[in-house]
């Protein structure tokens, strides 16, 4: 049989989330043209080099009810832009690495990359939404 949650339980599993494996966070460009898979390694990805470059931290708020009246847990990320134009990049997508930088969480492709990072003109702005649907959890019963 399959247990059906509630909103109270999206709640207790986000929460629990965002305080536990993804607390301390990192968003990561990536630059060359591939195409993320659930079991595509850290090292398939080229992180990004423009000039000024750094991973972003997330700071995750508290769970809240989105317009669709899911529980979500917003996720803000700091601005990725450059600080001159010596060295440029073009950005394939994201990844949500630990806070090291060492383990990969997830990865993403752009919907048109490539994105342009070639002068302090050039930005990315990332929000990153964590969601849990209203669904179940799988019951044995012996």
């Amino acid at each position: 049989m399959d247990l059906v949650g509630n909103q109270t339980w999206d709640l207790a599993v986000t929460a629990d989330a965002i305080a536990g494996v993804l607390t301390a966070n990192k968003v990561a460009l990536y630059q060359n043209d591939i195409i993320p898979t659930p079991n595509r390694p850290l090292a398939d990805y080229t992180e990004a080099d423009y000039s000024g470059y750094a991973k972003e931290a997330i700071t995750w708020s508290a769970p809240t009810l989105a317009d669709d009246g899911s529980v979500e847990v917003l996720g803000i990320v700091g601005e990725f832009r450059p600080t001159s134009s010596t060295i440029v990049n073009s950005i394939y997508g994201l990844m949500l690495v630990d806070t090291t930088g060492v383990i990969l969480y997830a990865a993403a492709r752009f919907d048109a990359p490539p994105l342009p990072m070639n002068s302090t003109l050039d930005a990315i702005i990332v929000t990153v939404r964590v969601r849990v649907a209203a669904g179940g959890v799988v019951v044995t019963v012996s």
